[in-house]
């Protein structure tokens, strides 16, 4: 009778279990989609940017775009007239609702630091940190010595803003051509990357290379040549300059340089951050006068006059030749990657330098990539400008020389590299054997893309098996 029981009340319960999932309301199992990767990594010299994932269409789930940074980017750089273009593009230094900065969703801190060891320090503690930075705009030169001293943090160059153009000076009383054939060369520096690296470079070009250098103090006894910033050239030293940035106006550029988890975490940002950028160079170079009223309004700002002396000093880079130095476009020698393999060789050689280039390049092109391709407009390329003829009877202002036996590779490389950097000087090609300049200057262009008659071609230099390139002063 208890067993029956038992029976009767399971039974039971089963049924009513049974009519509960028959009846019940049946609701459509969904799972949470995982939101796409946006990161743009740092990558070698020449290749590809990151893709990004397509926007999902309107019937799709909503995928969940990257936080920001929930405060403003703080960006650093040691002069007024590095960072023009995002004072300009924020209205002022600190975040403005009515700036352009502002329109693109982004909030903008601007602080001008003391120097470049400052900026160091600044990036090393981060955006987060009341006296630091998360963006830094420093001479090219300057990432290697950053690079000595942050190699942990990744630092990264993601956009080229401005060449210098006569700021880094090489003076002294000899021509590079009458320099000493042999023995140590005494080459006065300062604290400037910037102009030390143009230094070693204009004298390796010269014949003088690095491991004959010798550093030396300002004050030293004998001193072949001087590396200094124009702001240092005294007026009577006029008269002394060997070569500048005004002629190798393609040789020290400034650049934006980060953490490449920064890059990683926040490509959002840094890409709003470059629209503005662009933003604040068009304003610039539209009126500059205007510019440098307004800036001089802010505390601590130079005067106009002076600020429209230093801003002379650069001329801004636009995105379709940004495209061109990451190695996304053409196929121009000189490139960020090319200029950094340069000036760390060079600084290496000449023991100012102790580490040695890293595997990857310290360089993030896909920031430039992503701009490119969701505005063609703005990366259109700018008029090249006209190759100029040499005056008849000029004096080189530099004789590069390359004995035989030849590598006739390197010498084309050679050449487009040094056309590359004085993009505005006429180059002339001579050899023992005219048509073997012929034809190194016929291949160089082909292979760089020069345009006809940035190369010419001259008399034989009277040495057997030796290609002479010099660079001719500007018409």
């Amino acid at each position: 009778m208890r067993q029956n029981l038992v029976f009767f009340v399971l039974l039971g319960l089963f049924g009513v279990l049974g009519i509960s999932l028959v009846t019940r309301d049946r609701k459509p199992h969904s799972v949470a989609l995982p939101a796409p990767s946006a990161s743009v990594a740092p990558a070698a010299s020449g290749s590809a940017a990151a893709s990004t994932a397509p926007a999902p269409s309107g019937s799709a789930a909503t995928v969940a775009a990257p936080a920001g940074l929930g405060r403003p980017l703080q960006v650093s750089g040691a002069a007024w007239e590095t960072l023009a273009p995002i004072i300009l593009a924020n209205d002022g230094l600190e975040p403005k609702k009515d700036s352009d900065a502002a329109k693109a969703g982004l909030e903008v801190s601007v602080k001008v630091a003391r120097d470049d060891e400052a900026l160091q320090a600044a990036l090393a503690r981060g955006g987060g940190d009341e006296a630091g930075a998360d963006l830094v705009v420093v001479p090219l030169a300057s990432l290697l010595g950053s690079y000595q001293k942050l190699q942990a943090l990744r630092p990264v160059a993601i956009y080229a803003s401005a060449w210098s153009r006569g700021r880094e000076v090489l003076s002294g009383k000899q021509p590079l051509d009458k320099l000493p054939p042999a023995g140590e060369i005494t080459l006065a520096l300062g604290s400037d990357p910037a102009s030390s690296s143009f230094a070693l470079f204009a004298l390796d070009l010269a014949g003088v290379p690095p491991a004959r250098v010798r550093p030396a103090e300002r004050g030293d006894a004998k001193i072949h040549a001087h590396a200094l910033t124009r702001a240092e050239l005294e007026p009577k030293d006029q008269k002394d300059v060997l070569l500048s940035t005004s002629e190798a106006t393609r040789f020290a550029p400034y650049v934006l340089v980060c953490s490449a988890a920064l890059v990683d975490k926040h490509p959002g940002e840094l890409s709003k951050f470059l629209s503005a950028w662009l933003d604040g160079v068009k304003r610039l170079t539209s009126d500059p006068t205007a510019s440098a009223r307004r800036i001089s309004t802010l505390e601590g700002a130079p005067e106009p006059i002076a600020l429209l002396g230093r801003l002379s000093e650069l001329a801004p880079i636009g995105l379709a030749e940004n495209a061109e130095l990451f190695g996304l476009s053409g196929r121009g020698a000189v490139s960020l990657d090319s200029l950094l393999s340069r000036m760390w060789r060079l600084g290496r050689e000449a023991k100012l330098v102790n580490v040695a280039p890293p595997e990857r390049s310290p360089l993030a092109p896909g920031l430039v990539a992503q701009l490119v391709r969701a505005d063609p407009a703005r990366a259109k390329d700018a008029a090249a400008p006209s190759p100029a003829k040499p005056k008849p009877g000029a004096r080189p202002l530099l004789v590069v020389r390359r004995p035989a036996p030849l590598d006739a590779d390197a010498v084309e490389a050679e050449l487009g590299f040094v056309a590359g950097v004085f993009q505005r000087s006429p180059i002339r090609v001579s050899a023992a054997d005219k048509k073997l300049g012929e034809a190194l200057a016929k291949r160089s262009a082909e292979r760089f893309a020069l345009s006809d008659g940035r190369l010419t071609t001259g008399a034989s230099p009277g040495r057997a098996g030796e290609v002479v390139i010099e660079v001719l002063p500007i018409p």
